[in-house]
């Protein structure tokens, strides 16, 4: 006779045994453990709880090995807490709300009861919003929960103008204030919102909180902030603190002594992450650029955001609201005019321009988008050049036309500042050194100074009160001289500064700007498009290389989109 050997197993045993645990616990059946909460009393096993929890199961094995009945005083928790967590030893379950999950995070800490710890952390990343996210991060870095401080983190410097002007700012602790304002990743249009903050901070409770004063002074940064600011807002609200006077004096001396900028620490002058990034779209590299691709700061990568299927080189391509216009475009120039809509993807066909043009150059303002100059032809022969400006209306859904430009060209570059548009270079066959600028609230055109050197197609973009023309070729031969020369506009003046080149001559190049900083993309050399990415460092008039996009390309728009779109796509 042969012996055989079998294991039985009852799948449904160790669900049986622990829902008669559950029902003895209920019926306070052969518990030995008390637990205090609130004045209350409630019964378990200390078998059950020092099998969940390894806090719980050192002290009975340890601290109450002798003791008959052990007991666990739990100060200052809700009850309720108290119970569903317990409860969770035996079931496995526990319920989890936004009015509750802090009140059973702090019972399940107190016993270091880890799966509940890490199922609330869970539970709270995807219930982030701007009446939590300060108590969020706090309870991150209180409980080292890294992915929970971080996303926090994020979602205060993305919402930071907001948080800042709640209750719950002004009643923040001064070390989590501090780990806040020393963040890169806050979004604000300037310094100035820092410092506005602290001081609102510092205000709310004055007699106990002016001794931080020159802790918090470290952190903001004071030379990203304009000479006036400092001295009609800062130095009066700092001037009892001689170390805070300092560190004004420093900032003075970065902006106004540029050679002492390397003696500085780059901490407090180094910009903060903007609360708008970088898009680019349309462009060229052989055959039409479909691509849209979006920059994330944070991580420094491009991705691709959407494919525009439109197929047209040389058109005019720019923002307006959240819709993304294509304005004529192709060898021979057409008057198709088509918008994407960035949130939805919805592609939309418009009433067509009242001339066919290629290379204009648009911007979007408020309702309305402008169409500048432009060619009747990309080739080389036979074109007629423009001077022409049709002006699209939202509202009425209607082309019109608005005062022609003082000099008819294209391959301009042109940018946005203040309440007037620049329109930079271009040219007939040879580059112009041609600036005008148009008001929009008269309609009407003035000449400005033109530039050091004449540029077809050069980049140009608006940073922080000045414009900036980048590169360009001498004529629209591709074949002639590219250019790597940058010059800087001051309307104040009306005079341009050469500054520091690009790390080679190129033209067709995208510019825009990126929090403090002037970005470079892409352009042609002559021979193809490249994906080369430059940023200009004002303070130390240097350019560094970024990560470069995705497709290389030239004839691209940059856009300013808010860090927003980072969160979703169209593809």
């Amino acid at each position: 006779m042969c012996d055989t050997t079998e294991i039985a197993v009852d799948e449904d045993h160790l669900v049986k045994v622990w829902g008669i645990m559950y029902e003895f616990m209920m019926k306070n059946n052969l518990c030995d453990v008390e637990v205090q909460a609130d004045g209350q009393k409630f019964w378990y096993h200390s078998i059950v709880l020092a099998s969940s929890s390894e806090h719980l199961n050192i002290e009975f094995t340890e601290g109450q090995k002798n003791e008959q009945i052990k007991q666990i005083n739990i100060p200052d928790k809700n009850v309720v807490a108290v119970q569903r967590v317990f409860e969770f030893c035996y079931t496995g379950k526990i319920e989890l709300k936004k009015d509750s999950v802090k009140d059973i995070l702090s019972v399940a800490n107190f016993i270091r009861l880890r799966p509940v710890i890490k199922v609330c952390f869970r539970f709270m990343l995807n219930t982030i919003n701007l009446e939590n996210c300060l108590s969020l991060f706090e309870l991150g870095k209180l409980h080292s929960y890294e992915l929970l401080e971080t996303k926090a983190s994020e979602f205060i410097g993305l919402h930071f103008k907001e948080v800042s002007r709640s209750a719950n700012f002004l009643t923040l602790d001064i070390i989590i204030l501090r780990n806040l304002i020393e963040m890169d990743n806050i979004g604000v249009n300037s310094e100035n919102e820092i410092f506005a903050a602290v001081k609102r901070w510092i205000q709310y409770d004055n007699d106990n909180r002016k001794q931080h004063i020159e802790s918090l002074m470290e952190l903001v940064r004071l030379a990203l902030l304009p000479l006036q600011y400092l001295f009609n807002e800062v130095q009066p609200f700092c001037s009892g603190s001689l170390k805070c006077q300092q560190l004004i004096l420093e900032a003075i001396q970065w902006q106004t002594i540029p050679t002492k900028r390397a003696q500085l620490s780059y901490r407090r002058t180094r910009p903060r992450f903007p609360l708008k990034t970088i898009m680019i779209a349309g462009g060229w590299n052989g055959t039409t650029t479909q691509t849209i691709e979006i920059y994330n700061v944070s991580t420094g990568t491009w991705k691709k955001y959407a494919e525009t299927r439109i197929d047209r080189n040389g058109s005019g391509v720019g923002l307006m609201g959240d819709e993304l216009m294509f304005i004529g475009g192709k060898h021979d120039a057409v008057n198709i005019v088509e918008s994407i809509n960035l949130i939805t993807g919805k592609k939309t066909t418009l009433q067509p321009l009242q001339n066919a043009r290629v290379f204009p150059t648009v911007i979007g303002k408020d309702d309305k988008f402008y169409v500048f100059g432009g060619s009747s032809t990309a080739s080389l022969t036979g074109r007629i050049v423009m001077d022409s400006v049709e002006i699209w209306n939202s509202i009425t859904k209607i082309w019109s036309y608005g005062t022609p430009m003082i000099t008819g060209r294209y391959g301009c570059g042109g940018a946005l500042l203040g309440n007037e548009f620049f329109v930079v270079g271009g040219g007939t066959h040879k580059a112009m050194d041609v600036v005008e600028a148009y008001c929009f609230a008269t309609g009407k055109w003035r000449q400005c100074a033109s530039m050091i050197t004449k540029r077809c197609v050069p980049g140009v973009a608006t940073l922080n009160g000045y414009l900036y023309a980048v590169g360009g070729i001498a004529s629209f031969d591709p074949t002639d001289q590219r250019i790597s020369s940058v010059e800087r506009y001051d309307p104040v003046t009306d005079t341009w500064t050469i500054i520091s080149n690009i790390s080679s001559g190129r033209y067709s190049v995208g510019a825009g700007a990126l929090g403090n900083d002037l970005i470079v993309i892409g352009g042609a050399d002559g021979s193809v498009a490249l994906s080369l990415v430059e940023l200009y460092d004002v303070g130390l008039n240097k350019w560094k290389n970024l990560e470069s996009p995705l497709i290389p390309r030239e004839l691209m728009c940059v856009l300013n989109v808010p860090v927003s779109y980072l969160d979703h796509t169209l593809v």
